[in-house]
């Protein structure tokens, strides 16, 4: 099934909105860089670094508009496709 095979996508990726937090996405130069395509009215907001001991799903219910099932769905395809 599709979703079997996004939660195996996730589970294979090194990175994630689900593994990492917010700071780890934000401090690692490749990982930032697909945050800022996807994100970027929410990585530039300097309120973000409050958060970067969460994780994106514990911030969605405050920036429920920016952060749509949808986005964070792009931005995971996206981050999964990043190595070191």
């Amino acid at each position: 099934s599709p979703l079997a095979f996004a939660q195996e996508a996730a589970q294979e990726a090194k990175y994630s909105t689900a593994k990492q937090t917010i700071g780890e996405l934000v401090k690692n130069e490749k990982t930032k860089a697909v945050l800022v395509k996807h994100l970027p009215d929410l990585i530039a907001n300097p309120q973000l670094e409050q958060g970067y001991e969460m994780k994106f799903a514990d911030i969605v219910s405050y920036v429920p508009d920016q952060l749509t099932p949808e986005k964070l769905k792009a931005v995971d395809e996206d981050l999964a496709k990043v190595t070191d």
